[in-house]
């Protein structure tokens, strides 16, 4: 039969193997940098599509757009490289160079879009996860089941007995 006592101690196994996990590895953001990087090619894109429509052609440098006013002072990249502008025609692209600081004219490693894939050894994103990882995930599912049977053990203990008053 399953008693308070069970539940109790699983949801203590739970937080036990949660905080042995979190002092292994502790919770960080996976390369925040990229992020940020992603984040300023959006802003920059829309500023250089709302210049083109306005202006009826492309600015000639991130400089020209921000002196414009489409766009608040640019400046360097994450990594302290300059982003990378492009025009080709009526087409741009817009990227930053990334971790490694080389123009793969936006392949390899250059930062582009968010739905590129970036490589774990580079940026610490799209990583499988780590062990102490899954453990805290395994850990945090534990401590929700060993509360649901705290919550059904304790309710069948509220209950009144058949035939008493």
């Amino acid at each position: 039969m399953l008693r308070v006592a069970h539940c109790t101690l699983a949801l203590l196994v739970a937080v036990g193997a949660f905080v042995a996990a979190e002092m292994a590895e502790p919770l960080r953001f996976k390369h925040p940098k990229i992020n940020y990087a992603l984040i300023q090619l959006d802003e920059a894109r829309m500023a250089i599509t709302r210049y083109q429509k306005e202006v009826g052609s492309l600015p000639a440098s991130l400089d020209a757009l921000s002196a414009a006013g489409y766009i608040r002072n640019f400046g360097s990249d994450p990594w302290d490289q300059a982003y990378v502008y492009r025009v080709r025609g009526s087409e741009f692209s817009v990227y930053s160079v990334g971790v490694d600081g080389k123009d793969d004219l936006g392949a390899r490693d250059d930062v582009t879009f968010r739905e590129k894939h970036y490589s774990c050894e580079e940026y610490a994103v799209n990583c499988p996860p780590s062990a102490a990882e899954a453990t805290k995930l395994a850990s945090l599912l534990l401590a929700l089941l060993s509360l649901v049977c705290l919550a059904f053990v304790g309710t069948r203990g509220l209950r009144r007995p058949r035939g008493a008053i």
